[in-house]
């Protein structure tokens, strides 16, 4: 009697999903402090693949404001630069100070980053107006003021959060975007 094997292959199919990697782009104050007089501007460029894919192709608006609209102020202009730059413009003027971002597509990618400028008058001011955390990392935000700390507070996303009144600096643990 001559036995027969018969060899079974178990093929199993798992899904993958691939997510695209992050566009690599920058955005930057000329100055974190301008004051109002004369004119200042904010910019974005891309590096690496996004050079291709996003070039200058940057998007500005401002989220936040001191008073006079969430629209980018009167005057502003757009200027090109090398092909994968692109700067905002702000004209001198009380209407400057505020929250603006620079957001750029790609690929059925977008990406947003913002930045602050305050009017070198202002009574708080961020220690340091840049801060670079990766996913998960915790980050500390310092202010700088002569005000009494117990008159301070402070908001995260537009809402009130009372566990920070009172602090010169917060805490936030695991960043996420």
């Amino acid at each position: 009697m001559v036995k027969m094997s018969v060899l079974h292959l178990l093929c199993v199919f798992l899904p993958v999903t691939l997510t695209a990697a992050r566009l690599d782009i920058s955005f930057f104050s000329l100055q974190a402090t301008p004051s109002l007089s004369g004119s200042t501007f904010i910019g974005g460029y891309s590096a690496g693949t996004s050079r291709k894919t996003v070039g200058s192709k940057f998007q500005y608006g401002r989220v936040i404001d001191t008073g006079t609209g969430d629209d980018l102020p009167e005057g502003v202009t757009y200027r090109n630069v090398y092909g994968f730059a692109r700067r905002l413009n702000l004209p001198s003027g009380a209407s400057r100070p505020g929250v603006y971002y620079c957001e750029a597509s790609a690929g059925g990618e977008t990406e947003r980053l913002q930045t602050v400028l305050v009017t070198k008058d202002a009574e708080i001011k961020p220690e340091r107006q840049t801060v670079t955390v990766g996913w998960g990392d915790d980050v500390t935000l310092t202010m700088m003021t002569s005000l009494n700390e117990a008159s301070l507070k402070l908001r995260y996303n537009g809402t009130e959060k009372p566990e920070w009144k009172g602090h010169y600096s917060i805490q936030r643990a695991s960043c996420k975007v």
